[in-house]
Order: C-alpha cells, then structure tokens, then sequence
C-alpha cells in the first residue's frame, strides 16, 4: 500500500494547483473592443518615437492600464518556475506508473504457467518427444482477430522463439510469449497455433489434447 505521507504529499499537491486553477480562472482578460484599442495606443506610441515627439501621459497610463489588465494575473518567476517542477516531477511519476506496470506484468505469465502445469503436466517437450510437434514446424501467434500476426516455432528444449519487429526473441513458454507481446495474462496453448503444409491451423491447445487422449488410450 501507498505510505500515507506520500499521499498527503500528493493532496496537498492537487490542493495547490486546484487554488492556481482557480486564480487563473478569474482572469477575465481585455473585451475584444479594448484589445482594438489596446493595438491603436501601440500604434500611436511607436509613431511618437519615430517622429520624436514625446508621449502624451494619457496614451502611457492607458497603455499600462491595459496591458496590466491584458497579462495573466499569476506571472511571477517563482509561480512559473514551481509549476515547470511540478510537471517534471509529474513525468517521472509516469515513468515510475510504467516500471509498475512492467514488474506487474512480468509476474502475471508466471503465475498463469504454474496453473497450466498443475492442470494438465505437458510440456513443449513433451510434444516434441512424441513427435506430434517438430522444431520444423511453423507456428503463428495472433491474440484477438484485428491484431498482428506473429510467426513463431519451438526449439529442441522446448522454449519458443517468436520473430518481432527487434528481431527473433526467446521465451520460456508459450504462454510468457503471449503474455509479453500483449502486454497481459493470456493463455498461450489457446492463441499459438501450428500452421500444416496445406495451409490450415491447428491450436496447441487441440494438439496437447490429442497428445493427452493417446497416452489415456496406452
């Protein structure tokens, strides 16, 4: 669980920005009429200076009057420098949701192969040995019908080699295969599938089947 005093730390964060917000809110701004006449008084100004002519104190005191009106109310230096913190603290916040997410994913697959294990005892070796799957053989990996189609097969010690974007990678099961690519807990003997000489598919699920009703039939 969260320690307490990071979540104090974080209310009193949302409790700070939420005062800002509503500071910032209030800041009704130049009407479109003003900001007109804001642009002429500019005008008008540069046009003293070019001909050297001094500025009348009417133009200068309409002029701050209404750029003071036109600037956000929340502009100092310290304002703008806490906010710019709080963003990169937010970053590294995300960076540290991410991490979280890693760790937590990488230990769903193995919790989802144990149970296979206790389920059904089949192995990948298992098959190999019994030769109703060979190391020649293609295999796919697709887990929902709109997604990639990844190209895959075992190797002679019964782990998987699935072909990526970065190249052949190398995984322990199917299922971790699965589970990684995806980037959550599934099932692989489900969605890994061998593709025969003639273009069909079978499920490693069906084959480990086939595989358990022959040794219940000896």
């Amino acid at each position: 669980m969260l320690p307490d005093e990071i979540r104090e730390h974080i209310k009193s964060l949302e409790q700070w920005l939420a005062q800002f917000k509503r500071l910032a809110e209030r800041h009704e701004g130049l009407s479109a009429e003003e900001k007109k006449q804001l642009q002429i008084v500019n005008k008008a100004i540069v046009q003293f200076q070019r001909d050297r002519v001094s500025i009348p104190e009417d133009f200068q005191r309409l002029k701050l009057r209404l750029a003071a009106r036109d600037a956000p109310k929340i502009n100092d230096p310290e304002t703008k420098a806490r906010l710019k913190a709080v963003e990169s603290l937010i970053q590294l916040l995300e960076q540290t949701i991410k991490m979280a997410r890693s760790i937590r994913k990488n230990l769903e697959p193995a919790t989802k192969i144990r149970t296979s294990k206790k389920d059904y005892g089949i192995t990948l070796r298992d098959l190999l040995d019994a030769r109703v799957l060979s190391t020649d053989d293609r295999l796919e990996l697709q887990w929902h019908k709109s997604g990639p189609v990844l190209t895959g097969k075992v190797t002679s010690d019964g782990t998987v080699m699935v072909k990526t974007s970065n190249g052949w990678q190398h995984y322990n099961s199917l299922s971790t295969a699965a589970s990684n690519l995806a980037g959550q807990s599934l099932n692989g003997w489900k969605l890994w599938r061998k593709i025969n000489t003639d273009g069909t598919s079978i499920s490693l699920e069906k084959i480990r089947a086939k595989y358990l009703a022959k040794e219940v039939d000896q």
